[in-house]
């Protein structure tokens, strides 16, 4: 008579992972919402216009920098333009020409506020004619004196993903589509 072990196997039960929305999936929210509600709704939009997360920004800048007479430095040019935003693009040969940029972000506090106030400074001194959105998805939002605010355009939060894009979509079909 042989006696055959066999390895005892543990079955558990998995745990379902509890899936974080990251920073990421938010702008790739807002860039797939830009482009359903107004490039892929309106035509005429989608020939003038373009939108990515900020690839196409040093492509536009790039070319200008040896040829800008401005007060600012190349080390606060490099920081705008590493800055993560959201860039809609005003479709143009050679380089497309930003119109809009939308820093989106988890929460509505003074320093990421001030970061994208910063950027929103040298970029549009850059880009004249350009706007510049704060977006945040906070539950619990700082209050803030807009009056220290000069090159924000807008700043808005909400607790959900529809919440900020109500008010990022009337921003938008206003002041940057023309839509009424």
């Amino acid at each position: 008579m042989h006696l055959v072990f066999a390895p005892v196997i543990k079955v558990s039960k998995k745990k379902s992972k509890h899936v974080e929305y990251t920073k990421n999936d938010f702008e790739k929210d807002l860039v797939q919402l830009i482009k359903r509600d107004f490039l892929k709704k309106y035509q005429e939009l989608d020939e003038r216009f373009d939108v990515d997360r900020g690839k196409l920004l040093k492509a536009a800048i790039e070319p200008l920098l040896d040829t800008l007479d401005l007060e600012l430095n190349r080390g606060e040019i490099r920081r705008a333009s590493e800055m993560p935003a959201i860039i809609l693009y005003r479709k143009a040969q050679p380089n497309p020409k930003p119109v809009c940029f939308i820093y989106a972000e988890f929460h509505f506090k003074q320093a990421l506020i001030m970061n994208a106030e910063n950027a929103s400074r040298v970029l549009k001194n850059l880009f004249p004619g350009a706007l510049a959105v704060f977006v945040a998805l906070d539950k619990e939002p700082e209050k803030i004196k807009e009056s220290k605010l000069k090159s924000l355009d807008k700043l808005i939060s909400g607790s959900n993903l529809e919440e900020c894009w109500t008010q990022l979509y009337e921003f938008l079909a206003s002041n940057v589509f023309g839509l009424q």
